[in-house]
């Protein structure tokens, strides 16, 4: 995708129109502010919050340290139960009375825009963002800054995320795989004969291929898998090969990932009641021995697989790529890395704090600063807070989107030298003594970083959706139904229905919105080219 225009808006921008005229020359990115200055963010409490003795949400050695070394000190505008939050903000947008930074979905970012209630960033992000940070907000080509760009100019930036969080891969009970004599499948061929296999040899195993009804349990890793193995991508707008964009549920390909699902149904490969089974139902049957192949996510050897140890402490998993398709290809399907996005209200004295700040919790997550606070989180004192200190991130959270990727490296290294003193963060250390103490939980966290993460590096190439706007207008009046007519429609052909009913479906779908929803997609992916 061209992004000329995004290019240039971050990089080649002098003018700082928007720097204020306070602000000294030699002002940079993590100079720190003298006096302290204070911004609201939204605050938010919740049964899960841990804080060390005499620490609290406002104060607690993060937030400190901001102080000490930033000079910003972050402030609630509100503190409510994390289940009000979404409501609070939408209060707070609707009466105009809004934190200083704060955190938004793409729907909400192009309201604020439209309501002229958020600052342009533009030339910010030229004079304040570090390389390291820049890094991070350009990973996948930009396309993070996407959602956030109106007429060329950026409103907002990309809250980072893991980047495999919606990535699919492949779980086989290994131990099963050794008893059938059997290799790690690399072809949907090679997975469907390990299925039957499983099928017909291994005592209890009465799905052998996991399939969630809704099909959207571990983001809907269990369909894709499938879909992708048949160049079919769901829920994906991808290129047409003409300029545009097509909606890939109603593509040929689908209707050949369907059949095979259909084909897999019939022979007893899926559950026959899977219409109905939910993310619950299928981590009881991971943990009751029923299940042979699970395709998920790379944290999933945390939450369910785990759970087939505690019945049968001989159970083990072994992680794999998705199924190559037919033409021996390896592609899966992705989305980006960022969800949400930080946004600063209209009018607030220093939006080049949001730069700063996010440039200062780098430095303390993986940069300048890490050591030291590593080494923090290794005392007693901190060591229990290790795995959520990172909530304490301001004005939000986010880490590189391979973090756990690094880590996982990491981790590796000081296991094949038996020297945890290799290891570079808190978080690895709180892992590796996990492991050490044993049990499903110690499996769980060394097949993570060591069997599931590894599988990462064979994706070199991804299909990625490549709508990144908001919501267009007849995506809210329609697609509620529309998503409601797939679901039903391919659990019907799944479970037996004529393959057949899949053209009829497509003709729904595009009668029932689906084609001017396509012309509104195609509408926002031109204005970014």
């Amino acid at each position: 995708m061209k992004r000329k225009l995004l290019a240039l808006a971050l990089l080649v921008a002098t003018v700082l129109t928007l720097a204020p005229a306070v602000m000294a020359e030699e002002d940079g990115p993590l100079t720190p502010y003298d006096p302290v200055i204070e911004i609201l963010t939204p605050g938010g409490y919740s049964p899960n919050m841990f804080f060390a003795e005499g620490e609290s949400y406002e104060d607690n050695f993060v937030t400190r340290f901001y102080e000490e070394k930033l000079g910003t000190r972050y402030s609630p505008k509100w503190m409510v139960d994390s289940s009000q939050g979404t409501q609070t903000l939408d209060l707070a947008i609707a009466t105009n009375d809004l934190p200083d930074m704060f955190q938004v979905n793409a729907l909400t970012l192009a309201k604020l825009h439209a309501a002229d209630q958020i600052e342009d960033i533009t030339d910010l992000i030229e004079k304040y963002a570090t390389d390291d940070l820049l890094a991070i907000l350009n990973y996948q080509d930009g396309r993070g800054f996407l959602t956030a760009t109106f007429d060329g100019r950026v409103f907002g930036l990309p809250i980072s995320n893991d980047f495999a969080n919606n990535l699919p891969m492949m779980y086989y009970r290994k131990d099963w795989l050794d008893t059938l004599g059997k290799d790690v499948p690399v072809t949907l061929e090679d997975m469907l004969d390990v299925a039957r296999a499983m099928r017909d040899n291994i005592e209890g195993c009465t799905v052998p291929y996991a399939l969630e009804g809704e099909y959207l349990g571990w983001s809907g890793t269990e369909f894709k898998a499938i879909a992708n193995a048949n160049n079919a991508y769901y829920d994906c707008w991808i290129p047409d090969g003409n300029g545009g964009l097509i909606f890939r549920n109603v593509a040929p390909e689908m209707k050949d990932a369907l059949k095979t699902l259909q084909d897999m149904y019939a022979e007893g490969l899926l559950d026959p009641e899977f219409g109905v089974r939910d993310q619950g139902k299928i981590a009881e049957d991971v943990a009751a021995g029923k299940v042979g192949i699970f395709a998920g996510v790379f944290w999933n050897p945390l939450w369910p697989l785990a759970g087939s140890l505690e019945n049968d402490p001989e159970a083990d998993w072994v992680a794999a790529p998705i199924m190559t398709n037919k033409d021996g290809v390896l592609k899966p399907q992705n989305t980006i890395f960022a969800y949400d996005w930080v946004v600063v209200r209209k009018g607030f004295e220093h939006p080049e704090a949001l730069l700063k700040s996010m440039n200062f919790w780098f430095e303390c997550f993986h940069g300048q600063y890490a050591d030291q606070l590593n080494d923090l989180l290794s005392t007693e004192k901190y060591m229990p807070a290790a795995d959520n200190w990172h909530g304490n991130g301001k004005p939000v959270f986010f880490s590189h989107p391979e973090k756990n990727l690094r880590l996982s490296d990491n981790y590796m290294e000081a296991r094949q030298a038996n020297d945890p003193s290799l290891l570079k963060t808190g978080e690895a250390r709180n892992r590796w003594e996990i492991w050490q103490a044993g049990g499903p939980q110690g499996w769980a966290h060394a097949t993570f970083l060591m069997v599931a993460e590894p599988v990462l590096h064979a994706y070199t190439d991804v299909q990625y959706n490549e709508y990144l706007g908001a919501p267009t207008e007849t995506m809210m009046l329609r697609e509620a139904n529309l998503i409601k007519l797939t679901k039903e429609t391919f659990v019907k052909i799944i479970m037996g229905e004529s393959i057949d009913a899949f053209d009829s479906y497509v003709e729904k779908w595009n009668d029932q919105g689906g084609a001017q929803i396509t012309e509104e997609v195609n509408a926002w992916y031109q204005s970014v080219q």
